[in-house]
């Protein structure tokens, strides 16, 4: 309500037939008025603007791809069962195209499941009921400013795909490119005193690779590829295609460990995804060979792009 209240387009997606949860199906009449109470409140909230989607259930009645197409922010009720909230909300950050839309997960103060659970399964903020009202809506508005923020820097770079600056199939920066904007960063991080690492991504030499490869499967998957990483980095972060299946990103105020971890869960969520080998082949998945280093200095870029690719160890995707 204080969103709507706010100027912002709330919509409630309900799975049973009428709003209300627990006031409205957990309690007996006999104990609580539901048309004084309940009804006469939702009523309130759809006259005020508040849209009620009922017999609606996220991920069956509703594709994340429309979630996506329609809202800046997820604020997600944990409930009885906060698990099924946790559930959603680790399906968005293993869609590329949801990765990083926000979710903010409503919980009882007293449940089961930790905020540090929470963070771990991909929400992006956590609140409760002892939580005031406007200061939740105010968390939830500077989640979606800062994903619509986000979605303006991307349409840019997408505009730009097509300028001669970018690598054509996979809109990434080019090595040039990148190499350029990387001496900048490694400047003006070491101006602000912050760290700068650098990740390498090589799609593995694994054996299994090597038809879909001499079929040129492989190069057939790399834009798409290309595009799902510079989906799953962070608007700050920048992707760069090196060679035709090597991949850099330049991670800004990230420690060596942070990088890693960056790395890593990339490509555990491209190593979800099954790639066409052609009729009759069954689909593969890439593995990554996944170095990282620090940028000491700008002088150190050279060294450090150096470092990471030698440092490259295959990474079991998954």
């Amino acid at each position: 309500a204080q969103l709507n209240r706010a100027g912002h387009w709330v919509t409630v997606f309900e799975r049973a037939d009428r709003p209300g949860g627990l006031l409205m199906y957990g309690i007996p009449n006999m104990k609580l008025d539901k048309e004084k109470v309940v009804r006469r409140r939702l009523r309130q909230m759809e006259r005020e603007g508040v849209a009620f989607r009922c017999n609606c259930e996220v991920g069956k009645d509703i594709t994340s791809q429309q979630l996506l197409e329609e809202f800046d922010a997820v604020v997600l009720w944990a409930g009885e069962n906060p698990h099924e909230a946790l559930s959603i909300a680790a399906g968005l950050r293993r869609n590329t195209r949801l990765y990083h839309t926000p979710a903010l997960l409503y919980i009882k103060a007293n449940s089961v499941v930790t905020a540090s659970e929470a963070y771990h399964r991909g929400i992006s903020d956590v609140a409760s009921p002892e939580t005031p009202e406007t200061a939740t809506a105010l968390r939830v508005v500077e989640l979606a400013r800062g994903f619509r923020r986000q979605k303006t820097v991307r349409a840019a770079l997408e505009r730009a795909r097509t300028s001669g600056l970018m690598d054509a199939a996979t809109g990434l920066f080019t090595r040039d490119l990148f190499a350029s904007h990387l001496m900048r960063l490694a400047r003006s991080s070491e101006a602000r005193n912050r760290a700068l690492s650098v990740c390498m991504l090589k799609v593995s030499e694994r054996p299994d690779l090597q038809a879909p490869r001499a079929g040129g499967w492989v190069a057939r998957a790399i834009p798409q590829i290309g595009s799902m990483i510079g989906r799953l980095v962070r608007v700050e972060d920048t992707a760069a295609r090196l060679a035709p299946e090597v991949f850099a990103l330049a991670l800004p105020a990230t420690s060596l460990q942070s990088a890693r971890a960056a790395g890593e869960r990339i490509a555990a969520v491209i190593g979800c995804t099954a790639f066409e080998a052609g009729q009759g082949a069954a689909p593969f998945v890439i593995d990554f060979e996944l170095g990282v280093a620090e940028v000491s200095s700008p002088e150190a870029v050279g060294r450090a792009l150096e470092q990471a690719a030698a440092m490259a160890q295959p990474l079991k995707a998954g």
